[in-house]
């Protein structure tokens, strides 16, 4: 894991934030976290409950949860520290109270859509509601903005990386500065996509872990006979031994 934070640091600028959901892919999110505390500037993970296990376990860096939140869970990230994602103006007005409630400023990071389409605000004039709003709030602190590349083909992260810098521009122009990052693991080839930070998931993970079995059955099939759930797999030809 070490060896590659650290082929990050070697062309890159940006910011690292080491993502650690799933219990850190399954090797242990608090073990990971401390071992790489002193080479990433952020951690990132999916839930409130992974929020709460770090803080506990005594990981203190900025740790942003990337999943929007439901009503009951922001409380908690606001009283553990965590940086809220942000999809819409109703969402943040949510984050908002409940930080007055508890007078605690809340860190909130605006996600974009670009073209997944799955979480995030995707049209200007919402966005801009939403840095007024921010702008207009005590209890809000603008920590970053940012998006998900949804494929690494080089024509769609052009497409995708054109509305994210709209996205910059406006939020420069309002005068904000916060921390822009788009970049997961599979865009990391693109020195451009970079911005202010990089959030480097299972390229962290996958030289550290392989895999081992054995064969504990065999089956003989005829030609043409399937095998597997839906029959997915069909035998093209006959055994000869």
């Amino acid at each position: 894991m070490r060896e590659q934070l650290q082929n990050i640091k070697r062309v890159s600028s940006a910011k690292i934030c080491m993502v650690v959901k799933a219990d850190g892919y399954g090797f242990g999110d608090v073990l990971v976290c401390k071992k790489m505390y002193n080479l990433v500037d952020y951690f990132a993970v999916a839930k409130v409950s992974e929020l709460m296990h770090l803080r506990k376990c005594g990981i203190y860096k900025p740790v942003i949860i990337l999943s929007p939140l439901i009503k009951s869970e922001i409380l908690d990230a606001i009283t553990f520290s965590g940086e809220i994602s942000v999809d819409s103006l109703s969402r943040l007005k949510e984050t908002a109270a409940a930080a007055e409630e508890l007078n605690k400023i809340a860190k909130i990071h605006v996600q974009i859509d670009t073209g997944m389409h799955r979480f995030g605000v995707c049209d200007a004039k919402e966005f801009v509601e939403i840095l007024e709003y921010i702008k207009g709030n005590e209890f809000l602190n603008l920590s970053g903005v940012y998006s998900h590349y949804y494929s690494v083909d080089s024509s769609l992260i052009r497409k995708q990386k054109f509305k994210f810098v709209s996205f910059k521009h406006i939020t420069k122009k309002l005068g904000f500065r916060p921390i822009f990052h788009i970049s997961a693991s599979g865009a990391l080839p693109d020195i451009t996509s970079h911005f202010d930070m990089v959030r480097p998931g299972i390229y962290c993970y996958e030289k550290c872990a392989s895999l081992e079995s054995e064969v504990i059955a065999t089956k003989r099939l005829k030609k043409g006979e399937q095998l597997g759930y839906e029959h997915a797999y069909t035998r093209s030809e006959e055994h000869t031994s």
